[in-house]
């Protein structure tokens, strides 16, 4: 903010001579003394004067560092921190003054808005992290972070979680928040505030997650069968479902298994392997199987590979295997009468194809007259169909036991297929098959009437038109008066079926109490044509008919937008838009005249003004004015108060008083002394004293000496010797020692007191004072007052004429042309005149239909009109075949008539363009939606 001060204030008084400019004037700066918000801190300042312009000789801007500036303005961008800054007035008398603020203060308070950052930031078990809020000026208050809007931690000099560093510059805080739904996106938002109440805030986003957990992990159809591959799948496969609760992990950095504890359990890799679930779980599903009855196990587990965790995970799961029963496999080797020998008629059956899934040996039992065949008991002949049994025993005591017919068992092979019709046949006609099963004879009349066979095939348009049990004579299967059977039938396909181009289908006979139990032969080779396409000869177009539906419409015309869209909003259409330019010339027209004011200007004295006006021609003399001018006088005086119990010291308000920050202590009461002096006195004091004496004392001291003595030898004989030998001599001796002895001896002692407290006591002659009580002290306060007076100068005027507002002109709109020729040519011989617009005046063309004329008619006038043609042709349709074994094409001729319907209009030769093969013809099935 930029405060100008008036152009030229007047002088508050008669200059005095003894009395310099500085003495009379009080210039003060405006500005921001505090500045905030981001860096840079920038503020803006400017002297205000109170002494003419002309008596001003520099401003010049300084700080405790010195000059910063000069002029009346200054912008400066600030440090953070506290600062000076005052102005340096010169005058043109060679007096200064210092301008401070209105308050009487230098000091500038820069203070940023704080700063916050993130500096780390977790989101695995919780939305954990560091963050940290840095205030350069060290008046930082408090940080919190927000997570969704929900404040989870506070931090500050005063409060918990508050890690400290440098209160009241830097401030870092830990948080952990735990209430989160896994995977779902949250905003992380630090917040610092400072003791000036700026706040700065940072948010960031994250995706939490918790670490996965297995909620499911077990065997859903406990107990099973031990494997073997002979028997159904879904009896012996365990079936395992692992259920993980992602907890917002994604699937693709979680890796899951389950793998096998136990020996001879193995995964069916063909029973597959199965995720489901998403982005919130995961479910597997596996397949197991064991190989004998046991309880078997298997661990389930999971591991992530996200950065800077791994989570695992893992659980057990059991299922047991139980002894299944063993499976019975019967097949009929014959039907009784091998080798066509009727004495041998009987059924021979094979019951070794049975197996026990647990894998032990198995025990052949056969009852109701069934002799066996072999030493192992795997086959046996039956004298009867009926009644027939058949047991096999594992080693677990379990048993498979069968009573059953075994003419549900009987099927005999399909003997001949045969075609009843003459080829080559066409895809459209139908062969005749005649299908015949081997002959078969049963030993009692009454089988016949129990065993019964059904035939089906594969073809889709085949059809069995006669299936049924007929004699065979001369079958050479039975012995004289003995009657054969079969079951013989006729069955239709269409040739098109047959073709080398399908897939050939197949006869199915089974027994009609068992399917399971069948014989399955393709259908003969037939010689067929396949159709090859078709096309149109000979065309004629008859009966041509145009449908036609005409629009009956109203017409209307628009000049503006809002009329064309009302025509829209009643349904009509645009057909047609023309557009027109009109130019708009203006003419420059003075609207009003130029104004002006009288300005004046004051001086202190008669010579100051001459001055100015010698060399200000356009200013003249105007006489001379009395002018009231406040001055300001100050005054500092002690009080006793304490500026906190006078708020209004404190309010930067000089007219009330203000508290200097200067204080002094002034005595109310001395300190209190009292005078002792110094007495002595002699006493005898006995003491204990130690001292050096002499004293003897008898000791036995060891001597050697030498003596001769005779001694024997048996060999030499006697001799003398001599010998040493150690004596013993007691002798007197002298030795010092320290011993303690008793004395008495005169001291002489003092004390201080203010009497002798013995009348043999006297007096040294010193004496001392002792502080009794403190002296007592008050606080004063300095206060400087202002106080404001009113005085009346005279001041020399000086006046002159000032335009303060030029004569206005505008461009008013004189005439309108649509011709741009003449438009230009007046704008550029005239600078009066200008093309103020251009506007664009568009006409629309709107049309609406209000009905529909709907006829028939053998010819059109507008295309668009025709909704439908219709037709009828006459032609001879050939057909083409062949024979896609051989090559043989052929062909057939069919006259046919056909109506046709096209959608939009279409003349005769264009139907038969469309009906013919370019070249001369054309596929029929390529043109006709109704091609058959």
């Amino acid at each position: 903010m930029t405060v100008q001060s008036e152009p030229t204030p007047p002088s508050e008084s008669e200059p005095d001579p003894e009395r310099t400019i500085a003495q009379e004037t009080s210039p003060t700066v405006d500005g921001d003394t505090v500045v905030t918000g981001t860096e840079p801190l920038r503020g803006q300042y400017d002297v205000r004067l109170d002494a003419p312009s002309t008596d001003i000789d520099s401003i010049e801007w300084r700080n405790s560092a010195g000059r910063i500036g000069e002029g009346r303005s200054l912008t400066r961008a600030w440090e953070p921190g506290n600062h000076t800054l005052y102005a340096v007035v010169s005058y043109a008398d060679g007096s200064e003054n210092i301008a401070t603020f209105d308050d009487g203060t230098t000091a500038i308070v820069a203070d940023p808005e704080p700063s916050v950052s993130i500096d780390s930031l977790d989101r695995f078990g919780a939305i954990s992290g560091t963050v940290a809020g840095l205030d350069e000026y060290e008046n930082l208050e408090s940080i919190r972070v927000e997570v969704d809007g929900e404040t989870v931690a506070t931090g500050g000099p005063n409060l918990d979680g508050y890690l400290r560093d440098d209160p009241g510059r830097r401030q870092t805080l830990d948080f952990s928040h735990s209430d989160f739904t896994p995977g779902e996106r949250y905003l992380v938002t630090v917040v610092a505030t400072d003791e000036r109440g700026q706040t700065t805030r940072t948010t960031e986003s994250i995706v939490p997650v918790k670490r996965p957990e297995i909620v499911r992990s077990e065997f859903v159809n406990d107990p099973v069968d031990s494997y073997h591959p002979r028997i159904d799948a879904s009896r012996y496969a365990a079936h395992h479902v692992l259920e993980i609760d992602l907890n917002g992990v994604d699937p693709d950095n979680l890796t899951a298994s389950t793998r096998r504890r136990s020996e001879n359990l193995s995964k069916i890799r063909d029973r597959g392997y199965n995720e489901e679930g998403g982005r919130s779980n995961i479910l597997i599903h596996t397949f197991w199987s064991g190989t004998h009855p046991g309880e078997y196990t298997a661990i389930s587990s999971f591991s992530t590979s996200e950065i800077d965790v791994n989570w695992q995970m893992s659980k057990k799961s059991s299922f047991k295997v139980t002894p299944s029963k063993p499976e019975l496999r019967i097949e009929v080797l014959n039907d009784g009468t091998k080798d066509y020998i009727t004495k041998d008629h009987g059924i021979l059956v094979d019951a070794s194809d049975s197996f026990d899934p647990d894998g032990t040996d198995l025990k052949y039992i056969w009852g109701y007259g069934a002799e066996p065949t072999k030493p192992d008991n795997t086959t046996a002949k039956f004298s009867a169909y009926e009644r027939a049994e058949s047991i096999v025993e594992d080693e677990h005591d379990l048993r498979a036991k069968r009573d059953f017919d075994f003419l549900d068992q009987f099927v005999p092979e399909v003997e001949s297929r045969e075609i009843l019709t003459e080829g080559p046949y066409y895809g459209d006609e139908t062969i005749e098959i005649r299908v015949e099963t081997e002959p078969y004879h049963f030993s009692k009349r009454t089988y016949y009437d129990d065993f019964a066979l059904d035939i089906s095939t594969t073809g889709p348009e085949a059809e069995v038109v006669e299936w049924r049990q007929v004699e065979a004579p001369d079958s050479e299967h039975s012995g004289p008066g003995e009657d054969a059977y079969r079951y013989a039938g006729i069955v239709e396909v269409p040739a098109s079926e047959l073709s080398s181009t399908t897939d050939t289908p197949e006869i199915t006979v089974s027994n009609e109490e068992n399917e399971h139990q069948n014989v399955q032969v393709e259908f003969p080779e037939a010689d067929v044509f396949t159709a090859d396409g078709s096309y149109w000869s000979n065309l004629t177009v008859q009966n041509l008919k145009y449908s036609i539906e005409r629009p009956e419409t109203r017409e209307v015309t628009a000049d503006t937008k809002a009329e064309r869209d009302d025509y829209r909003m009643d349904g009509y259409a645009v057909s047609d838009e023309t557009e027109t330019t009109e130019y708009v010339l203006e003419e420059r027209t003075k609207v009003e005249d130029a104004e002006y004011e009288t300005e004046t200007k004051e001086f202190a004295s008669e010579q100051n003004r001459e001055m100015f006006l010698s060399t200000e021609s356009e200013w003249d003399p105007a006489g001379t004015a009395q002018k009231e001018v406040t001055r300001t006088r100050r005054d500092t005086d002690w009080r006793d108060t304490n500026p906190a119990e006078r708020p209004e010291w404190s309010d930067s308000d000089l007219w009330n008083g203000e508290f200097t920050g200067e204080t002094r202590q002034k005595l109310v009461e001395p300190a209190e002394y009292r005078t002792e002096r110094r007495y002595e006195y002699e006493r005898e004091v006995e003491k204990t004293g130690t001292r050096t004496v002499t004293r003897t004392r008898r000791v036995t001291i060891p001597k050697t000496g030498t003596r001769t003595v005779t001694r024997c030898d048996i060999g030499l004989g006697c001799y003398e010797t001599t010998e040493t030998y150690t004596y013993y001599e007691t002798v007197t001796r002298s030795y010092t020692t320290t011993e303690t002895y008793t004395y008495t001896t005169t001291e002489t002692e003092t004390y201080w007191a203010r009497s002798r407290l013995d009348s043999d006591h006297g007096r040294t002659g010193e004496t001392r004072r002792i502080k009794e009580e403190d002296a007592v002290y008050k606080t004063q306060y300095e206060v400087e007052q202002k106080e404001r007076y009113t005085d009346s100068v005279t001041v020399y005027e000086a006046t002159r004429e000032k335009m303060v507002a030029p004569a206005k002109y505008e461009w008013e709109r004189a005439q309108t042309t649509e011709e741009a020729m003449l438009a230009r040519h007046k704008a550029n011989s005239d600078d009066d005149w200008r093309i103020g617009e251009q506007t664009t005046k568009t006409m629309w063309t709107l049309s609406k239909q209000t009905g529909v004329t709907e006829f028939e008619s053998e010819y059109y006038e507008n295309e668009e009109h025709v909704v439908e043609t219709s037709a009828t042709v006459e032609g001879d349709v050939i057909q083409t075949y062949v024979n896609e074994d051989s090559g043989e094409t052929e062909t057939r001729t069919t006259g046919k008539t056909e109506e046709f319907t096209y959608s939009g209009a279409k003349d005769q030769q264009e139907i038969l363009d469309e009906l013919r093969q370019s070249g001369g013809e054309r596929r029929w099935c390529k043109v006709d939606h109704r091609c058959r």
